[in-house]
């Protein structure tokens, strides 16, 4: 499988590269992202490998380096399917991670399941539903706070960047 593009991302404050691949699929390394969240990517593979429903989500694509030598070097690179990922975030325990990285796990969980349903909702809820849900969202917001809160904030932010992404893969299909 041959990488077409890479596309980095941040979320809270940690890039993440994600490769467009020639079979129209978008793919995040294993490593990077399990550094991101502080767990352990030996364990997270077998987890996924393991998995019947994600397992042929993983794939090695061979991820171009600089090395200490200034030459290109192809490494090979563990990389799951980006549908897949909040899934596999499901599997991890938060209860049975340290301490120190409970919360950041919690966090990359509960926003990357947002998100996802923030982008792919319109593809599942029809139109008039999705006004009613909007109106009664926005009716059950604090009429006393005039701002936005910090997580909405971070919310919105998350959703354009994702809704940039699936615009971009829909873009790359129609060609």
């Amino acid at each position: 499988m041959e990488i077409l593009s890479t596309i980095p991302f941040t979320f809270y404050g940690q890039t993440i590269e994600c490769y467009y691949c020639d079979d129209r699929r978008f793919y995040v390394p294993l490593n990077r992202v399990c550094e991101a969240i502080g767990v352990y990517p030996n364990a997270q593979r077998q987890r996924i490998l393991s998995d019947e429903a994600i397992s042929n989500g993983l794939i090695i694509l061979g991820v171009s380096s600089i090395g200490i030598d200034s030459k290109n070097h192809i490494i090979p690179t563990d990389c799951l399917w980006l549908e897949r990922l909040p899934y596999w975030l499901g599997t991890i325990d938060s209860s049975r991670v340290k301490p120190e990285i409970h919360d950041r796990l919690i966090l990359f969980k509960k926003e990357f399941a947002e998100a996802a349903w923030a982008v792919f909702r319109s593809d599942l809820v029809s139109q008039d539903i999705l006004a009613d849900i909007d109106k009664c969202s926005s009716q059950g917001q604090d009429k006393g706070n005039m701002g936005i809160s910090r997580r909405e904030r971070r919310f919105q932010r998350l959703r354009n960047e994702l809704l940039h992404l699936y615009i971009l893969v829909a873009s790359w299909g129609e060609k």
